[in-house]
């Protein structure tokens, strides 16, 4: 019985074992989670303080000085007038339009438009039939020269005279000092005026073309006429204006 009851207590010793290590070996583990954590927040503190030191020289550090003033640099802006144009563009409807003389050249963009005669009387026809034909009553004549300025740019010049059909005002527009105005004058199929010019006209660099366009002729009373000539016609923008006093119009007989 003494044997057995050893036997029973070396078996409950041998039992209590495992329970000891797995103690053990729970602490160990503990202590390690314990000294890793301790680690990581000891390498937070230590970076947190090196970055505020750093933050800290940085913000004492003195501002760089400007650069000294170069000597080519002068002390006042130095203003560019812009070049004087013949015609101002207009830009603003509101602004009261330009109107030049007969005798000016106007310039917008690459082209300039010169009137170069006004005259009332018959006019000459190139006409398919008559030979030498002229029109049955006397009429207005206006004569134009488009030339092209630019030296590096080809434009196309389509006849104030107007399209058959056209969408848009492309045509020249006649009115007197009282509001009146004065149609455009065709001569239908196989007639045109002589010095008229066809539908449009390629213009090279540096090159002219002249085109004539017809009216009714005006009031004997009226002071003048403004002749408005869409720029687009030219592949600009704005509007070429004359005014034409009646006493400079030549009359032919």
């Amino acid at each position: 019985m003494a044997r057995s009851r050893r036997d029973n207590r070396d078996d409950d010793d041998d039992d209590d074992m495992p329970r000891v290590r797995r103690k053990k070996n729970t602490s160990s583990e503990l202590t390690t989670i314990l000294i890793v954590l301790g680690c990581v927040f000891a390498t937070f503190i230590l970076l947190f303080t090196v970055s505020t030191v750093v933050r800290l020289i940085a913000d004492r550090r003195p501002a760089p000085r400007p650069p000294a003033p170069s000597a080519l640099v002068t002390s006042e802006p130095t203003l560019i007038k812009p070049e004087p144009q013949t015609q101002p563009t207009p830009s603003d409807e509101s602004s009261k339009p330009y109107w030049a003389p007969p005798t000016a050249i106007v310039k917008i963009g690459g082209v300039q438009v010169r009137l170069v005669e006004t005259a009332i009387g018959k006019i000459s026809l190139e006409d398919i039939v008559r030979k030498d034909a002229k029109s049955k009553d006397a009429l207005l004549a206006i004569k134009l020269e488009i030339t092209n300025t630019s030296t590096t740019k080809k434009i196309t010049y389509r006849t104030w005279q107007g399209a058959d059909f056209s969408f848009d005002r492309d045509f020249a527009t006649l009115h007197d000092n009282y509001g009146n105005s004065y149609k455009r004058i065709t001569f239908g199929f196989g007639s045109t005026p002589v010095g008229a010019l066809g539908k449009s006209e390629s213009l090279y660099p540096n090159k002219a073309v002249s085109d004539l366009l017809v009216y009714e002729i005006p009031l004997d009373t009226a002071l003048f006429l403004d002749l408005e000539l869409p720029a687009k016609n030219f592949g600009e923008e704005g509007t070429v204006r004359y005014r034409i006093p009646l006493d400079s119009i030549s009359r032919n007989n």
